[in-house]
Parts: C-alpha cells; structure tokens; sequence
C-alpha cells in the first residue's frame, strides 16, 4: 500500500480488494468504516466519458439529477460572550466606543453596536492598538443582523442579507489578513471559528477564488498554531474552489488529505459521496458507482441514510449494465424514505427518476410487460411531471406495434405533441417520440410523407439504430434551446447550456448571440469568459451600461492578470464614463457593477464619475448620500487627483453640509457627524473658516457628539489667535451643551483665562 500511495496517479475511490490476490475476498463496501479509511485507494480519472451508453435493442437517454449543491454553515452566533466578545481594556474614547458597543450587542442590540463601532472605526481610524478587534466587533455585528433575518425566513440571496454578508466579509478580511501582523489575544482566539466563517461566506455567494485564498491562509495559520478546529470543512472549500474550476485532480487531493487527517465518519461519507459527485458529473459511473456505495456504507454504519446518493449509484448501475443491482438501488432508496435514519427526504423528481428508471431497466431485460406497469405507474404516481409524460411517450411507443384504428391516430396524435414539444421541452422526450413515430410510419406506411420524416429523423438523431443521419435538425432544435433561455433571462441556465454544447451545436455563433453572451458572462462574475465576446460587443451603440460593462471586464482582468493594458483600458473607460449621460436613477445592475468596481485596486479610477452618480441618485434616495457619495467624499479627500483636486472636494464636503443639516444629524446621525469630521479635516488648515462655519450652527440640537466637535473647533480658533471667535464658540458650548457636559466646564475655564487676559493687556 505505502508503494502504491507514492505513485502519481493515484487519485480516485477504488476498492482496495479491487487488487488482493484473493479472488472471494469481501468487497470493501461491505466492510466497516476503519477498514473502508483504512484500504482506500485514489485513482485520477478525469476524462469525461460519453452521457450514455450503447444498449442492444433501446435507445437510452441520461435523466436530469441536479445533484444537491454543496454548502458550509455559516457560524451566526458567539459562543461564550467572555471570549469571543469580552471586555476591551484601556482608556479613552477610542476603547469607550469598543466596549460601549459591547453592551448594545449582548442586548440583542445589534445595529446600534454596529453604528457605535463603525462611529469609532471612522473617528478614529485604523491605527490604534485594538483597531483589528473594531473590525472584528463590526462583522459580528452583521452576522447577528443576518441572523435575525434568516430567523424571520428571509434567505441569505436576499439583497439585504446580501449586503450585510458583504459586509462580514470586508471586515472579517481586515480583522483576519490585512492585520494579521498585529498581534490581539482575542483575534487568535477567534481565528480557527472566523477564518472559517470568512471563507464560508464566499463560498456561499460563489465569491469562490476568495474562499480559495481564505481558506489557504486559515489552513496555514491553524498549522502554526497547531489547532485543527475547523480543518476538515476547510479542506473541502478548498476542494470544491477546484471542482468548480474543474481542476479535479486538485480537488481529489484535497479530499484525501482532508479523510486522512480527520477521519470522521461524517466528512468520510461526505467526502466519498462528493467524489462520487464528480466522477457522476463526468459520466464516469464505474467510479462513482465505487464512491456512493462507500459513501452508503459508512453512512449505514453511523445510522444515517441518503436516499438520492442510492438514486445517483443506481443510475451509474444502470449506465453500467447491471439492471438488477440498479433496480435494487432504487427500491432501497425509496423503501427508506419513512425510516427514522434517513438524512434527507427524496425529492419528488429523484423518485420519479428512479421510477422511470426500474421501468427502463425492465426494457433492457426485454421484460416488456413488467417495463409496460412501470411506465404505468410512473404516469399515474407522478402528474405533471416530465417524467409521467415521458413514461407516457414509452408506453405508447410499447403498444402502438399493436394498436390498430384510432388507437394508432391517439398514439400517434400523443407523439406528435410531445415531438412538437406541445407537452414536453424535454429534449429526451423528444428523442423517443420522434423516434416511435417514424418507425411506426415506416411500419405501415409507403409514403413521400413518410419519406419526409424519416429524413427529419435522420438529421435529428444521427445516432439512432433506426436511421443513424440526424446531425443538421438536432442542431437547429437543440441550439433553440439557448434563445429560449435567454429569452426568459435564464442565465445560468443558457449559459451552462451554451457551454455543454458548444463544441455540436455552436461552431458559428451568430453577433446578437455573442452580445448576449458577453453580457451574461460579465453579469455572473465570468470576466475570463467574457472576455472572447468583447470583440462582438464592442458593434453594439455606445450607452452608459455598455461602458460600464467594458470598465468592470477591464478592472477585474487587470486585478486577476495585472496586465498593463487592461489598466490603459480602465483609464479609457473611465474618462469615457465620466463624459457619459449618467443613469438619473439607480438600478440593480449599474449598482451592481459600481460595487464591483469599488472593491477592487484601481477604483481610484473610477472615483470621478461614480461621485457624479452618487449627486444625482442622492436626489432620488437620500440614502445614497452615506451609503455611496460619502464615502466616495472621504476617498477622495485622501487621495486627490487631476480629476478631483483639494479644492473641489472641499467644496463638495461644505455645500453637502450646509445642504443636508442638521436635519442629517437627526436621520442618520453616525453619517452625520462622520460628515462633520470630514469638514475639520478638510478645513484643517483654514480653522478661522471653521469656526466661522460652527458660529452659524448655534440653534442646532447640541447631542454630546456636537458639543465634542464644538469644543475641538474652538480649541482650533484659539490656536490660530482667534480669540474672539473662540470665546463666541465657547458661550455656545455653556449656553446650548446638554447639562453635565464636560466640555462646559472647559468653556468656563478657557472664558475665565482669557478675560484674565484681555485684562493683562490694558494693564
């Protein structure tokens, strides 16, 4: 075995008693768990077999199982308060704000805490001791918001959860990678839990070469601190990041390894089944046939059952020839279903597949009449479904040898419809009933309409035993498949369509067609296949979204590839956009595609013109003034350009101010007075300004959080020699402030001082 391990090659399930000397030793799949993890063996396999096999007498087609999609349980909640959100030591406000965030958040009190510590995260920047817990202390703030949401049903594609999920990331990311290199005792505490979180999270919204990286750096900092919570579901981030880039060779590697280290019989019959997964995918049913029977056995061994994995194993029986074992594979994953250790329910189209199928494997062992109660049974047991219609189609298709009269024409009449796709959109239906009905055509009648359909026929089904010439129609039909989802807007349907046939039905695509194509590539976050469509989209009219399509392909080329003219070609874009008509509302789209942008290293570029949006959108959504033009503000007031000089910025800060206030102060007072800090910082050198400024702002309601700003504009005055204006700040402050202010007492004192010095001057 340990020779064996060492050879290249082995990377997929076999049974280890595949290669024994003993010809009637037991299958592995009968063994226990500690046998099976002990005497498995991986073999690499990759290639993609054909969909179906050859059968003798039938034409078999390959049945629809959306395989369950594979998902890892976000953690919502804190364990132990005291440790994952304990008390933070120090003095200042910068720590007041971080424990004072703490209380609203064991109070269930969870977007205060969040507008609390975001407050101290944009007072107080990013560079005191505690600032990687800040970031830490607003992601759980998001996740226990998403938490109260998906209590209340809401799911996680929801555009909210969306939003706060985003959120968790961006925080998490900062608290976790961007500041690993600063050291906070809480962080390594919660490090093996968020890392994972983290990753999980981008895996949830298919942000999957993020969870690649985040699960390799949480992978990595669990080795060096020797932990191993979290370990196994971190390997298969890492396994299904390969899979969906269909690096499977990568992805068994992974799998493995995860088996190997933690060999539980929960993540050993996940892991199997996930294997048997895409061996099944490949059409390679002789090795996923392997993987689900381990899969079921260990599953069997801990009193846990998943019928649809005995419904896949029986389908790869089936392709394999052996219909009895298919058919017992099926019967037990229907039989189980109201036993107590079934893990899952069957869904109602697995059933009617593995209905459908015991009837078709009865077809196989020419068994016609048990083949003709299956198909009965199939129709009457499962309405409405494909399934009961395509069990239809198969039971005509066994009686119309022997009808006669109008039992012909009805048998004929059903074909037709479903051919026509009347009844069915099916293609395998389709198939059959194309096929039924020339060879009851040919069968009874000598005809040029006869002649008609056997030569559609022939270039339908090309493959077929009854007349193997159909290439040219199955194009024509099967390629109107992609117009019909792209006419509904199912993308990922048209797409995954698209790319399962190109190679037969696509070899010249028309221009509106690789538009349309561009566009859903882009959409769903494929730029590297967008990309053979640009030339295409390029021929269409010049608008705003077109442009930003180009930008966004433009950006996150250059951030995957760091070409240097895919940056030219965002610098070109960008000017492009900024002379544009920019869209007077905001739509799920552009918003979309803006966020992309913004999340990426050369948003900087594109700062200018996004602004101009943000002015016209605030004008519709008031909300767009802190969730978009503020922060764009705040970038941009760091980072000036040609585009957006000092002087500009400050200008924009003092008209959004005296626009938007004090009634913003009330509405949304975090944004509110982190707008307030902007307007200092830009006014920094011109404090006379400033003060002048707050002297106009004396009826305003004073909260602590004004009179704070108050006292530090009047400060700045006296500073600068101001003196008169600070002493008119400081009678504000005495005279407005809230009782018990500090910053009364300070006014008092700095009015004391100064009369004793007005009066040293006349002396």
């Amino acid at each position: 075995m340990k020779q064996l391990a060492k050879l290249p090659t082995l990377i997929l399930l076999i049974a280890a008693t595949n290669i024994s000397a003993k010809p009637k030793q037991q299958p592995l799949d009968k063994k226990s768990f500690k046998e099976i993890v002990k005497n498995y063996l991986f073999i690499n396999d990759f290639s993609v077999k054909p969909k179906k096999r050859p059968m003798e007498d039938h034409i078999f087609w390959a049945y629809q199982y959306k395989i369950p999609k594979v998902s890892f349980p976000i953690y919502f909640d804190i364990g132990e308060a005291l440790k994952e959100l304990p008390v933070t030591p120090g003095h200042g406000r910068e720590y007041e704000h971080l424990n004072r965030g703490r209380v609203h958040f064991l109070r269930g009190e969870y977007d205060e805490a969040r507008r609390v510590w975001l407050s101290g995260r944009h007072r107080y920047g990013t560079s005191y001791p505690y600032d990687r817990r800040n970031n830490y202390f607003i992601a759980l703030a998001y996740l226990a918001m998403t938490k109260q949401k998906t209590d209340q049903g809401v799911p996680l594609d929801n555009e909210v959860l969306k939003g706060y999920m985003s959120n968790v990331a961006t925080f998490l990311n900062w608290a976790l990678i961007s500041k690993k290199n600063h050291p906070d005792p809480l962080i390594d505490r919660v490090v093996a839990k968020q890392y994972y979180n983290l990753a999980a999270t981008y895996f949830q919204y298919k942000r999957y070469a993020w969870a690649y990286r985040t699960a390799s750096e949480a992978l990595a900092q669990l080795r060096d601190r020797g932990l191993t919570t979290y370990r196994s579901y971190l390997r298969r981030i890492l396994a299904e990041s390969h899979i969906k880039n269909r690096t499977y060779n990568e992805a068994i590697k992974e799998l493995d390894l995860a088996l190997r280290q933690d060999p539980e019989p929960k993540y050993a019959a996940a892991i199997f089944a996930r294997v048997g997964d895409i061996y099944f995918n490949l059409n390679n049913y002789e090795l996923a046939e392997n993987s689900y029977a381990l899969a079921n056995r260990i599953n069997q061994e801990n009193n846990q059952i998943i019928p649809s994995q005995f419904v896949r194993r029986g389908e790869s029986l089936f392709w394999m020839g052996k219909f009895d074992e298919a058919q017992k594979s099926f019967h037990y994953a229907m039989s189980i279903m109201s036993k107590k250790n079934s893990d899952k329910k069957l869904s109602n189209e697995y059933a009617a597949n593995a209905h459908l199928r015991i009837a078709d494997s009865f077809l196989a062992l020419k068994k016609y009449k048990q083949a003709a109660i299956e198909y009965f049974r199939v129709s009457h047991n499962f309405p409405g479904t494909e399934q009961a219609e395509i069990a239809k189609v198969r039971s005509a298709c066994l009686n119309l040898p022997s009808f006669e009269g109008n039992n012909i024409k009805h048998a004929r009449e059903l074909l037709k419809q479903v051919k026509d796709g009347k009844v069915l959109s099916s293609l395998e239906a389709i198939e059959i009933a194309s096929t039924c009905e020339v060879a009851s055509y040919a069968q009874r009648e000598r005809t040029q309409d006869m002649v008609k359909r056997v030569k559609e026929f022939y270039h339908k089904y090309p493959e077929s035993k009854l007349i193997k010439s159909l290439v040219k129609p199955v194009k024509e039909v099967k390629s109107k498949q992609l117009a019909v989802y792209l006419s509904k807007g199912k993308n990922y349907k048209a797409i995954s369509f698209f790319e399962q046939n190109r190679n037969i039905l696509f070899k010249k695509i028309p221009l509106q067609t690789k538009q349309k194509l561009f566009e859903i590539y882009l959409d769903t976050y494929q730029p590297k296949k967008a990309l053979e469509f640009l030339p295409a989209y390029r021929k269409l009219p010049d608008s705003f979204i077109k442009t930003l399509r180009e930008a966004t392909l433009a950006a996150e080329l250059y951030e995957e590839k760091k070409q240097q003219k895919w940056l030219v070609s965002s610098r070109k874009k960008s000017k492009k956009l900024m002379a544009a008509k920019l869209p007077k509302a905001p739509n799920e789209k552009v918003v979309s595609y803006i966020e992309r942008l913004r999340n990426l290293s050369t948003s900087k570029l594109q700062i200018p013109w996004m602004y101009q949006i943000s002015k016209i959108w605030q004008e519709v959504d008031p909300d767009y003034l802190c969730e978009m033009r503020y922060p764009l503000l705040s970038y941009m007031r760091k980072n000036p350009s040609k585009e957006a000089p000092v002087k500009f910025i400050k200008n924009e800060i003092l008209k959004l101010i005296d626009k938007n206030y004090p009634k913003l102060l009330t509405t949304n007072p975090t944004c509110g007075y982190a707008l307030l800090n902007l307007e200092s910082e830009a006014l920094k050198e011109e404090p006379t300004l400033l003060a002048t400024r707050y002297l106009t702002r004396r009826e305003w309601d004073m909260s602590p959080e004004l009179v704070s700003q108050f006292w530090l504009v009047s400060e700045e005055a006296a500073k600068a020699n101001q003196l008169a204006t600070a002493k008119e700040l400081w009678d504000i402050i005495i005279n407005k402030s809230p009782k018990g202010s500090p910053e009364i007492k300070f006014a008092k004192t700095r009015l004391d001082q100064a009369k004793t010095n007005y009066q040293s001057i006349w002396q």
